[in-house]
Parts: structure tokens; sequence; C-alpha cells
């Protein structure tokens, strides 16, 4: 469901503007990923759903983070469990844009790579470097046609 707020920006003394801050690499607890992983999977749904085969290629979903009370609800019955007491703030993400290739905070990590990268690969590879490899991989398993539309 697309919810889109309606702001009566003559009311703020704030100039009307988006700036990107900040680009950086972040690791999410366990007990947020809850949240994220079902916006990824509805998209890749949506876009297989409107014109098969989908979204197949590298995609960024920017999302703000906000955290709001969540009164009488047990944390543990959400997957938290490092709240004390029954009300705690969980985490609602927006998403504000979405970005058909990798999100333009990978270029943080050219030079030092990603750390999941890194991880799995264990030699500094960014994500560029990922998608080569992957590019490579699939055309010598004749499967280009797999991740390329």
């Amino acid at each position: 469901m697309l919810i889109q707020l309606k702001v009566d920006w003559r009311k703020t003394p704030y100039p009307v503007s988006f700036e990107v801050t900040a680009h950086g690499i972040i690791s999410l607890r366990e007990s947020l990923l809850r949240k994220i992983y079902p916006i990824a999977d509805a998209f890749v749904q949506l876009t297989q759903k409107t014109d098969p085969p989908g979204m197949i290629g590298a995609y960024c979903i920017q999302t703000l983070i906000t955290f709001e009370k969540q009164p009488l609800v047990e944390a543990v019955s959400q997957g938290v469990y490092d709240a004390s007491g029954q009300v705690f703030y969980d985490f609602v993400p927006k998403t504000q844009d979405l970005a058909v290739r990798h999100g333009g905070g990978t270029n943080v990590h050219q030079g030092i790579g990603s750390q999941y990268a890194n991880a799995k690969y264990k030699k500094v590879m960014s994500t560029g470097d990922r998608i080569a490899l992957e590019l490579l991989r699939a055309k010598k398993m004749g499967k280009l046609d797999k991740i390329v539309t």
C-alpha cells in the first residue's frame, strides 16, 4: 500500500529540501530484519507479477528508520529479546525512494569493500566487483539470460 504523507510546508520555519547528508555502511540487528526482508520480498514479487521475470538485478530500497512506541506488546513476541518491560520502541521502516541500480551508498566502500562480500569471498570486494563476479559466473555457466534482462 502506498501512503503519501500530506505536509503543509508553510507551517515550518525550515526550507523545503532533501539532502543526503551521509552514506554509510550499516549492519542491522537481527531483530530488525523481520521488517526489512518483507519489504524487499514484496518489491520483487510485485515486479514478477507486473513485468515477468521481475527485478533480477541490483536494486536499492532507500528507507528511513523511525522508532515508535509499541504499547502492550511483548517484545519477545516481536522477535526483540533485548527490550526491558512490556512497552518498547520498535522501528518502523518508511521507504522514501527506490533505485533500480545498486545504491549510491555503495560508493563509500569502493576502496575497502563491503563487510559482507569481504567476509564471504575473503578479499576486498566492492559492489561493482561483486556484480562483475556474478556476471562472469553466469556467463561461464551459460546462464547469463537468468540474471540479465
